[in-house]
């Protein structure tokens, strides 16, 4: 004879917990200390590269502008295409000060054959506060020089 035994009583015999809010502190603690840290990194990320590439365009743009600045004695004497050194410098900054929404610490050098733009700003973060990093400091450089004419794409100026 085989004895069984209800199954009720199976049941009660085997520890089940229930603790119905596990799952919801669970996927609060993976949100709160593994998602919310990746997401805040890419939205800074993004931040830094974006400002990044504007602020390289301002310079490439500040440095084309200063090598419009030709002189036109220099010019005449040397049988080339000469930068006007003093206006040079003053074009690539007004270029860079004038710009809306950016405020840039720029240094312009030039002799008469080219100019180097070296434009720098701060970076505000949002996410990054919460690492003690709160800014991002962005360096961009850009050079160009004077041509005449125009100019092949296997022999610049």
């Amino acid at each position: 004879m085989i004895w069984r035994r209800p199954l009720s009583e199976t049941a009660r015999d085997v520890r089940t917990h229930h603790e119905p809010g596990q799952a919801l502190v669970m996927a609060g603690l993976l949100f709160g200390l593994v998602l919310l840290p990746v997401i805040g990194l890419g939205v800074d990320a993004e931040l830094i590269f974006s400002a990044h590439r504007r602020l390289e365009v301002l310079a490439d743009g500040a440095a084309r502008v200063g090598a419009m600045q030709l002189d036109p004695a220099t010019t005449y004497a040397r049988q080339r295409a000469s930068l006007d050194t003093l206006q040079v410098e003053s074009a690539a900054e007004a270029y860079l000060h004038q710009t809306a929404g950016v405020t840039v610490t720029v240094r312009a050098q030039a002799d008469v054959d080219h100019i180097q733009v070296r434009a720098e700003r701060d970076v505000e973060l949002g996410f990054g506060q919460f690492w003690g990093h709160s800014h991002q400091h962005l360096v961009a450089t850009a050079a160009a020089v004077p041509c005449e004419g125009v100019a092949e794409a296997n022999n610049p100026c």
